[in-house]
């Protein structure tokens, strides 16, 4: 079974944290389990359709996490099987800052709620609600998944370049 990344002892300001540790505990490269998580201010007509464009490529193993860090009253609620919503709690137990009146706080949150509360993965594509996806997904990710880089990011140069 592929292993879970695991961030203990790593400065939380950085994902991927500096020292996580990206060796792979599974049988073959091509065993890894990838997963896709929405981000979403709550479940909506934007979150379905995007849930049906990503199925073709993930299955079932497609999230929506929803963010209410304002309300401290609780850290994480299970909305649906597959829709959990992030709470105040969250970010206190995790010492990471909170901005009262902001609706988007840090967009590193929700990989570490994937991690803390989603079944295990090797890979996570993290798609914002907003987005349509206008290309045959399971071909796209199925290349990208080959490749073995531990992040990749679009359009990414030097500064000035």
């Amino acid at each position: 079974m592929p292993s879970r990344l695991t961030t203990q002892g790593c400065n939380v300001w950085r994902f991927p944290p500096i020292c996580m540790d990206y060796s792979i505990h599974s049988e073959s490269l091509f065993a890894m389990k990838s997963i896709a998580v929405i981000r979403a201010q709550a479940a909506d007509h934007d979150t379905d359709r995007l849930m049906a464009e990503l199925r073709p490529a993930f299955g079932e193993d497609v999230y929506i996490l929803s963010e209410s860090y304002a309300d401290p009253g609780f850290e994480m609620r299970r909305l649906s099987e597959r829709h959990l919503e992030l709470g105040g709690g969250f970010l206190a137990r995790h010492g990471l800052p909170g901005f009262p009146r902001v609706g988007w706080q840090c967009g590193d949150f929700i990989y570490y709620g994937a991690l803390d509360y989603l079944p295990p993965f090797d890979r996570l594509w993290m798609v914002e609600a907003d987005v349509s996806l206008r290309f045959d997904v399971k071909t796209r990710l199925a290349a990208l998944d080959a490749n073995g880089a531990d992040l990749l990011i679009p359009q990414f140069r030097k500064r000035g370049s």
